[in-house]
Parts: C-alpha cells; structure tokens; sequence
C-alpha cells in the first residue's frame, strides 16, 4: 500500500508539474504579444517626436536636440504621456528605436541611456516646412463647456490626406482672442513676423498639414487644392468635415497673400511703409538690447503654491479650469489677472504663480488642500506655500530658466537671419500637448 501512495504522489506531481509548464508558456505567450504591441505603438510615437516636423513646433524637443548633447533622455521619453500609457519599460524604448523603420532616423546612444538622431537637426532647417505644407482651412468648431474647441481632432484631419502619403504633422492652429468686431489674425504662419499678441487663445478654424515628402504634398495639391497663387479653383476631389468643406492652399502661396495684405494695409495704420519699417527695426534693436541685460526679477515672498501628486490626467487647460473655479473665475480672468501656472506634462507636480501674496493665495490654497477643487476630476495629494530655503530655490531657478529661453531665443534669432525665418514653431496639434517650463529640468535631475 505504500508503494501504491508514492506512485500516487508521484502521478499527481507530474501532472501538476505539467500544468504548471502549460500556463507559464501561455504567460509567455501574452507577455510577448503585449510586448510586440507596445513596441509598435512606441516606434510610431519614436517616429513622430524625432522628425524633422515634430522638432520645428516642439520646443521642448528641439531645445534638448540642439543644446543637450543632441540626445533625449529614454527616462524623459518615458514620462511623454503617449508612450507611457503603452509602456514603462526602458528595454521597450530600446526595443522600438532598433526597430527597421527607424534606421533612418534615430539611433540608442553607447551608454543605452538616450536616443539621438541619426542626421542632427539644425536651426537651419526651421524653415523647411514651407515646402511640404498644406493650409486646411473652414474646419468647423463648437462650444464645450463654454469654451470653443474644434470639432475634429487632428487624427480624423490626418486621415483625410494620408492616401497621398505619410503626413508628418497635423497642426490644429490657434489665435489670440480678437476683440469684439475683430478678427484673428495669422502671426503663426508668417515667417517675418513674431506673434507678439497674449492672452487667451481660441480656435481660428484652420491647421497645416504637413506631408514626409514633396511627392506626397504634390500628389495632395493635385486633387484637393482650393485656392492656387492666390486664384480659386475647382479641386478635383472636395474635402468635407462634417457638413462643411475644407479650403485647401499652399503653405507657401498662403504666406506671399497674408504679405501682400499687410503691405496694403501698412500705409492706412498711419505713416507710410518705409516709416513704420524703420521703427519695427528700432523695437527689434531694443528688445535684442534689453536681451543681452539678462532677466532678473524682484519677487515677493507668499506668492506660490506648490501642488504634489498631480495625476496623468492633468494638463495646463485643466489645472487651469480647477484654478478659476476655485477663485470663483474664469479661466480668461486668470490669465487677465497674471496667475501663471508652471506645469509641463508628465510631471506630478506643478505650482500655481501669483502677482501678490493676498487674499486669492489662501483662497486657493484652501481650494486644492480640502479637494473641493478637482483637476481633471482628480483631488491633488498635497498643496502648500512655499517659504524659506524652497520659496528661495523656486525663484532662483526660475529666473535661471528666463535667462536661457533669452539665450536660446537669441541663438534662434542668429539661425534664422543665416538660414531664413521658418513657418513652423509653437505648439500643435498631433504632439504631446500640454506646456513646458522650467521644472522639467528640475524633474529630469530627481
């Protein structure tokens, strides 16, 4: 009989062994599917934050690119909300930026620690979307939450031009809020001018979309052009955004007619054109003057909250929204009164700036502390006022973070004047979205 258990026991541990083997290669299995998954997902996004049309509107991006050794950091890349939500595994990165398809364009450096590309972009190159870009105009917006947004999202705008080729970038713009009886205008398109204007931005109904090659831009134009130099004309193929259809030009047509209007319109303002160019060049000079002084800045103690624990969920527009509502205001208040906001996504934390230490500080203090102010419908873990040795290291690096964005805008200045002023920059559609500022570099050295 006790021969009869042992060989019992021994029959059941076989089998049990076996079924053991049979889930840990099922395991195996979804883990590599989910893993192949991810990293598909993550050499796409790969292929969008290293091209040339990502960098040109990605300050953040480009900055590292130029100034930091020419590598982005695989720890930075992980905090970019749309690699993280299919990944948070460096040997994934690693994975994705070896992939084939990116052979061309990125590469993992030595010491595994960053991607940099391949062929390095350079400031010259700023200004070599004009080629590939189409301007889409008449997209249709509406109300949400009492503020105007875009109907379609840069995705459903990409998927109406990817049959004549890979699109790089879709751009949704944007202008400053025109007064009443005015009208936005296109500052961000036209490569002779810095937009200058602040304040609330809404959407002005157009976006640039921006082709990988000239073939493809051509094979676009072909069929779906509305406008060329200036004339109408019948497209052979109309594009439709719900019930509306899309004017099409050429980037490049565009910006000689939004030229040839402010000529025209430069001697009704008051004084001829010669007069008024002379003095746009006495601004120029005296802000490039007021440049090399470097910024510096007499704060006052009490004026920043520092918020922890912010979710992925956060953004600038819905930190933004929690703020007002916590001030009994509208986010177009916030802005009117100069409380600024320091957050750049992916962070867990942030801090709210204002122009005085009164009353609206501990309002919103109590706001963000009890949890009655909700980001994104997300409580934060904690919200304080800075003081003593950490209220002195805020200021102290933000006022480091303003003297580089000087360097770094006198350096773009030097690169345009060698190379031509671009049509690209600022932020867009089809990107990480959310702001940066000076607390990423901050965060990258935790």
């Amino acid at each position: 009989m006790a021969t009869e258990d042992k060989e019992t026991d021994v029959k059941v541990a076989d089998t049990s062994t076996a079924a053991d083997e049979k889930k840990n290669e099922d395991d195996a299995v979804v883990a590599a599917v989910v893993d192949d998954a991810a990293v598909a997902a993550v050499v796409d996004r790969l292929r969008f934050f290293f091209s040339d049309a990502n960098i040109r509107q990605d300050l953040f991006v480009r900055k590292m690119l130029i100034k930091d050794e020419g590598t982005v950091p695989i720890e930075v890349l992980l905090r970019f909300n749309t690699i993280k939500q299919h990944t948070t595994d460096v040997e994934v990165i690693k994975k994705a930026a070896k992939a084939d398809r990116l052979s061309d364009r990125i590469q993992v450096t030595d010491d595994g620690l960053a991607i940099k590309r391949v062929k390095p972009f350079t400031l010259d190159q700023m200004n070599e979307n004009v080629p590939l870009t189409l301007v889409v105009d008449n997209l249709p917006t509406k109300t949400d939450n009492n503020r105007e947004v875009y109907s379609a999202s840069p995705e459903e705008v990409r998927k109406l031009f990817e049959q004549y080729g890979e699109v790089a970038l879709v751009k949704l713009r944007f202008a400053p809020k025109p007064r009443e009886g005015g009208e936005a205008n296109n500052d961000d398109l036209d490569p002779s001018e810095t937009p200058k204007k602040k304040g609330p931005r809404v959407p002005n109904g157009s976006a640039l979309v921006e082709f990988e090659t000239e073939e493809a831009l051509k094979a676009a134009a072909e069929e779906t052009l509305t406008q060329k130099e200036g004339e109408t004309v019948e497209p052979k193929r109309k594009i439709e955004v719900g019930e509306k259809e899309l004017s099409v030009t050429l980037l490049k047509d565009f910006l000689v007619e939004i030229k040839k209007k402010r000529k025209a319109e430069k001697p009704a303002e008051g004084g001829n054109a010669e007069e008024k160019g002379s003095d746009e060049k006495v601004d120029d000079k005296k802000e490039e003057e007021e440049e090399k002084k470097g910024f510096s800045f007499d704060w006052k103690p009490g004026c920043v909250i520092k918020l922890e624990g912010l979710k992925d969920s956060c953004d600038r527009e819905s930190l933004l929204d929690a703020l007002g509502k916590s001030l009994d205001k509208t986010v177009d208040d916030v802005r009117a009164m100069k409380i600024y906001v320091d957050f750049s996504r992916g962070q867990t934390h942030g801090a709210i700036r204002f122009q005085e230490a009164d009353d609206l500080v501990k309002q919103a203090l109590e706001k963000f502390s009890s949890g009655d102010a909700e980001i994104a419908g997300e409580k934060v873990e904690s919200a304080v006022i800075l003081e003593g040795d950490d209220e002195k290291k805020y200021w102290e690096e933000f006022i480091e973070f303003k003297n580089k964005q000087i360097k770094q805008r006198q350096e773009e200045r030097a690169g345009r004047k060698r190379g031509g002023r671009g049509g690209g920059g600022g932020r867009g559609g089809g990107g990480r979205g959310g702001g940066r500022n000076y607390m990423n570099k901050r965060q990258r050295n935790n």
